[in-house]
């Protein structure tokens, strides 16, 4: 393979020997939130596989916590211009000199100008990059660009240039090949630590309720489906719906409106703004339910936390993980229709539900073990090619 400093060398690294450099450009502004907080934890677990790992941030942008303590891992401020995540644009010569003798470079997300010029960087070095996508490529998404010129075309040349779209789903990966039908795409889901939460019970949320947590977003999160089902059957719904989450572009007033609009202020209460990572898992735990309706999603984080501590969790197949809780044939799923919305509903207040299956198998399938062990498997095997095409490229033997 062809190393960025220049240099060919006859044979691939074994991934333990590997320097792995991630980046993501971000504003200060959202520190919070799932991108982030999976981002932090892979990197965590990636450490424990490859020599180093080099964390690429905004000079201003991102701060890091706790979890990149590790002493394989350097943060590397790098200079950008612009203020938000549309408008930054790194300094080149910055990102040159920490990219210098790695072996593999992640990115995530996508349609942003900071991750293209990055990538377009690597593949100037001859750099291997991964593209990590977090759902962004569904089609729901992809549609709403369509009137920006050339956009879908830088993004179809990101992810063909790419040495892997690292996706959670074989189902994520059939909307970025829609998008970029030559990428190629390795799955492995994101892991998850399971922590047994406090018994604190969030303020104004005593009685017996189900929960809703996400981002205010009504049409991305289906908040207008979820309350015109609420509305539906609510002479049978012995408890409350009890919604929490950050608000996004003015979306927390619009919950606050089709609340009233459907009659639902005594049936949905207490929606207020974020809750800090353990305070949400208290908000989830004591709940006698969560639900979950988005139109599209990759994964939904407090998804896997729900169903690993426990909680009957019901989960649109509108999102990948809610396909993969069907395809395993794991509780509850349902088709995002208003009716199905409210039986939904109604069947998360049954108190015989059985949640052992559901625990066990998100238990298996999202441990970081498994997830490594995926990821390294499938990564080792591009870089065995990518090494067999340059030797023959070469004319090496």
């Amino acid at each position: 393979m062809i190393r960025p400093n220049g240099l060919y060398t006859e044979t691939a690294k074994s991934i333990a020997d590997m320097r792995v450099a991630d980046y993501y450009a971000r504003p200060i502004s959202t520190t919070l939130g799932g991108v982030n907080q999976s981002r932090e934890e892979w990197i965590h677990h990636l450490a424990g596989r490859c020599a180093e790992v080099r964390v690429l941030n905004a000079a201003r942008g991102l701060q890091t916590s706790d979890v990149l303590a590790d002493s394989n891992i350097s943060i590397n401020k790098i200079g950008h211009l612009g203020k938000t995540r549309s408008t930054m644009v790194p300094i080149i010569s910055q990102v040159v000199r920490a990219l210098r003798d790695c072996d593999l470079l992640y990115l995530h997300e996508g349609w942003t100008l900071s991750s293209t010029i990055v990538a377009r960087i690597a593949s100037r070095l001859a750099l291997p990059y991964v593209v990590k996508p977090h759902g962004v490529y569904e089609p729901e998404i992809v549609r709403t660009l369509r009137a920006v010129p050339g956009r879908r075309l830088s993004e179809n040349k990101t992810l063909s240039e790419a040495l892997a779209v690292h996706c959670f789903f074989s189902t994520e990966s059939q909307s970025v090949q829609r998008l970029a039908p030559t990428a190629r795409c390795i799955v492995a889901p994101t892991g998850f630590t399971f922590p047994d939460p406090a018994t604190e019970r969030v303020p104004g949320a005593e009685e017996p309720y189900l929960a809703w947590l996400g981002r205010y977003d009504v049409h991305h999160k289906g908040i207008d489906l979820l309350f015109e089902a609420l509305a539906r059957v609510r002479q049978d719904m012995k408890m409350k719906l009890v919604m929490v989450g950050q608000d996004y572009n003015d979306g927390r007033r619009d919950v606050d409106r089709l609340r009233a609009e459907f009659g639902l202020d005594d049936q949905v209460l207490h929606v207020r703004g974020p809750l800090p990572q353990r305070e949400a898992l208290d908000f989830v735990a004591n709940s006698h339910g969560f639900i979950h309706t988005p139109r599209w999603e990759a994964l939904g984080r407090t998804v896997v936390d729900s169903i690993g501590l426990g909680i009957p969790t019901a989960v649109a197949r509108t999102a990948h993980i809610g396909k993969a809780m069907s395809d395993a044939g794991v509780d509850m799923t349902f088709e995002l229709t208003v009716s199905d919305i409210g039986e939904a509903l109604l069947a998360l207040q049954d108190t015989a539900v059985d949640t052992a299956r559901s625990k066990a198998w998100a238990a298996q399938h999202f441990s970081w073990d498994r997830s490594m062990n995926e990821w390294e498997k499938q990564i080792s095997i591009l870089f065995e090619q990518r090494s067999d095409e340059s030797t023959h490229i070469h004319g090496t033997t």
